[in-house]
């Protein structure tokens, strides 16, 4: 069977999106939230068996040197057969090469990004695992998310937790 790769939404059944993000345990919206946020990336990698749709992942990034990849996924009967690696690759190749990439991986995940270079972000920062892709930019990236959060901590004391 033939495998085919396409980087445009066009022809793209949302429908099958979001089933397939609920069905591997990710975060899954409406459809059309789904077409919104790959139609907004920077990349976007749909891999097709024939008419099937069996992965997809998406980039967001600045174009220069900053970029977030989310949502690689292969459909289960799919999964260890090389899919995820093209879906990665055609993703990595599509960013600019100077770029700080980062991503969160569902957990028990953590092995298939690994072997792809990426490192674990070591923080008390509880929250999702954290990868980079450049050990220089661990810490710029923790960093960046404490002074978020003390900023949000100080507007939300400022606004008496008005809007909290």
């Amino acid at each position: 069977m033939e495998i085919k790769v396409k980087f445009d939404c066009l022809g793209v059944d949302w429908e099958i999106v979001s089933e397939t993000l609920k069905r591997v345990g990710m975060a899954y919206y409406e459809p059309s939230l789904h077409r919104k946020a790959f139609k907004n990336s920077y990349v976007t990698v749909f891999v097709y068996r024939g008419n099937q749709m069996i992965g997809f992942g998406r980039a967001i990034s600045d174009g220069a040197y900053q970029a977030a990849i989310y949502e690689v996924v292969v459909i289960p009967d799919f999964q260890r057969m090389e899919f995820g690696n093209i879906i990665m690759k055609s993703i990595l190749d599509r960013l600019p090469p100077q770029c700080n990439i980062i991503l969160y991986a569902s957990p028990g995940k953590e092995e298939f990004y690994k072997k792809r270079d990426f490192k674990i972000m070591k923080t008390e920062f509880k929250a999702r695992t954290v990868y980079l892709s450049r050990n220089d930019r661990i810490q710029v990236h923790f960093t960046t998310c404490f002074i978020a959060l003390i900023i949000y901590k100080l507007l939300h004391k400022k606004l008496n937790n008005e809007f909290s």
